[in-house]
């Protein structure tokens, strides 16, 4: 079967196996890692799974229960998509190939019902190990999906015997798992990156800086430190080179404003010159200008900027972070009084002759 999204499993989140929520009898359900804040394209969705193990299903035809997800969590359903097909076709008893079915579906009030039986009136179960179910998560509400520690809930487990409809089973019991729910943003190898998210995020505690563009009615762009970003804002984040930090998502996201333009409803494809995004490049941390046709993606943020030359757009932006570092903006024992301007290449200026990027009282700005 061809699927028309290509499918990446477990590339950002390995499943956390140490622990599970138990039955000792009859079913677990892995303790699991789920990240959000990955970067996606409209052909890429990246899940991360989590595993539900029956346990002594040998005198046993079919099971039936329920499965609550934490808010904004669910399991992915595009092209029917839902589990481990290669689970759900065979399973072998011993030398025998066992065939049994999984039929799965969401609910009104957002649970899903598990419904797992033999085809050929025998048990789900055997002798030589413990059927897994592999389930593939996604974040499918970033808005409503919150950091920290949740729980995933099975209830109402019923037993069925050989042949017999689940449904009627034998009602064993509810059992919860515990899971960690993250948003991930992450540095590129010069030590800086852009991100975005639609849900307000705090930065205290993340071990990363994050940054927002403001620009004034003279038309200066500055760098700001912030520690709570409301939804939909860009920023940029500071850290060590090519490390994942995990913010923790807040009510209160302040007021602050950038002029980044964040991507968190969907990857945004590039039309235009004036289009640029942080890289970088042979040791140069700079606003890129973005090819024609390139796709800035998912919960990253990027940069509108005209051309100031004659000759058109340029291929970057001075924004020099390695060289001049971007703690400049919060460094408020530089004398606000002088008005001596720099270019990013350290000539000192009365006042820009030109448009272009400037340092001025320890921040950077953009003449136009």
């Amino acid at each position: 079967m061809k699927y028309k999204k290509k499918i990446l499993s477990v590339l950002l989140a390995a499943v956390a196996l140490t622990g599970y929520a138990q039955d000792s009898d009859h079913i677990a359900i892995s303790d699991f890692t789920l990240d959000a804040g990955v970067e996606q394209t409209e052909d890429v969705i990246e899940t991360q799974t989590a595993q539900v193990i029956l346990y002594n299903q040998k005198d046993y035809g079919g099971m039936q229960f329920y499965l609550t997800l934490p808010d904004g969590v669910s399991i992915y359903d595009d092209e029917g998509l839902w589990y481990d097909l290669e689970s759900r076709l065979k399973y072998k008893v011993g030398r025998v190939d066992t065939p049994f079915n999984v039929r799965i579906e969401k609910q009104e009030d957002g649970s899903y019902i598990f419904v797992i039986f033999n085809a050929d009136n025998k048990t789900i179960g055997g002798n030589s190990g413990d059927p897994i179910l592999t389930i593939y998560l996604v974040v499918s509400d970033p808005e409503a999906y919150k950091t920290g520690s949740k729980q995933c809930t099975i209830t109402d487990l019923r037993l069925a015997a050989i042949g017999g409809n689940p449904e009627d089973g034998t009602k064993v019991g509810n059992f919860t798992s515990d899971c960690t729910l993250r948003v991930k943003a992450k540095t590129g190898k010069g030590g800086y990156g852009s991100f975005s998210w639609p849900h307000a995020l705090n930065f205290t505690n993340a071990g990363v800086e994050a940054y927002v563009a403001e620009k004034d009615e003279n038309c200066i762009v500055s760098l700001n430190r912030v520690y709570n970003v409301p939804a939909n804002t860009g920023v940029i984040i500071k850290g060590d080179a090519s490390t994942e930090y995990y913010p923790e998502t807040t009510d209160d996201g302040g007021t602050a404003t950038s002029i980044l333009t964040a991507t968190t409803d969907a990857s945004y494809t590039v039309t235009s010159d004036d289009i640029y995004a942080l890289s970088t490049k042979n040791g140069k941390t700079a606003f890129y200008r973005v090819n024609k046709g390139v796709d800035v993606p998912l919960y990253k943020a990027y940069l509108t900027h005209e051309a100031t030359t004659e000759a058109g757009a340029e291929e970057f932006l001075g924004y020099d972070f390695t060289t001049t570092g971007i703690e400049v903006v919060e460094n408020s024992a530089i004398d606000s009084t002088d008005d001596t301007y720099h270019t990013i290449d350290g000539v000192r200026v009365k006042q820009p002759a030109k448009r272009g990027i400037y340092i001025h009282n320890g921040n950077k700005v953009v003449v136009k």
